[in-house]
C-alpha cells in the first residue's frame, strides 16, 4: 500500500471517528493528541482500525505519542511497516 492510499485511509478513519477533527479541520500535521482530538481511547480505536482494515499488526510499543501524534507521523510509520 502506498503512502498517500494510507495517508487517504487514516483520514477518512479520524475524521469519520472523531468529531473534533471534522469541526477544527486540522491539517495532516496538527496534533491530535494535543488537541484534543483524540484521547487514549481514540488512540485504541485507531489501533484497532490500523490492525483490522492495514493489516498492520501494532505491539504495546508502537502505541507512542511520536507514532499516533498526527496524520502525517502515523502515515510515516505505517509506510515503514507496510
Amino acid at each position: 500500500m502506498s503512502e498517500d492510499e494510507i495517508r487517504t485511509k487514516i483520514r477518512a478513519f479520524v475524521t469519520m471517528r472523531f468529531p473534533a477533527v471534522r469541526n477544527d479541520k486540522l491539517t495532516d500535521d496538527d496534533s491530535l493528541l494535543d488537541s484534543g482530538a483524540i484521547d487514549s481511547l481514540g488512540v485504541l480505536d485507531l489501533a484497532t482500525f490500523i490492525t483490522e482494515e492495514l493489516g498492520v499488526e501494532l505491539g504495546d510499543d508502537d502505541l507512542t505519542p511520536e507514532n499516533f501524534d498526527n496524520i502525517s507521523a502515523l502515515t510515516r510509520f505505517l509506510t515503514g511497516r507496510t
